[in-house]
């Protein structure tokens, strides 16, 4: 069960990656990152940061992804400015495919109303 503070460190460190990501790094390929999720481990040593990679291309994900995971070290610091805590969590970046897998139903099911 997650205490308090690891609920409100969850929150603040979703809202300061955000905005490290966006302001600090270039990930190419016209490519927009939406932090969906964040779990800290209750000791805070790591946290899961869920991530969903939108792209004009489906190929275009894995690079993005890749040099997102690269940045890990430098966002941990960049994050480790900003946020006030004895140590800041290692960050494991994971893709969350949940929307593209929300949008892809939703395309089956119009396509299934259609051919009524």
């Amino acid at each position: 069960m997650k205490t308090e503070r690891v609920t409100r460190l969850n929150s603040l460190i979703k809202e300061k990656l955000g905005q490290l990501i966006a302001k600090e790094t270039t990930l190419g390929h016209h490519a927009l990152i939406s932090i969906t999720k964040v779990d800290t481990a209750a000791d805070l040593s790591q946290a899961k940061i869920f991530v969903s990679i939108f792209t004009p291309n489906e190929e275009d994900h894995q690079p993005v992804y890749n040099k997102l995971i690269k940045l890990a070290k430098p966002l941990r610091f960049g994050l480790a400015q900003t946020i006030e805590i004895r140590n800041t969590p290692r960050l494991i970046f994971v893709q969350d495919d949940s929307i593209g897998t929300e949008e892809k139903l939703l395309k089956l099911i119009a396509k299934a109303n259609t051919g009524k």
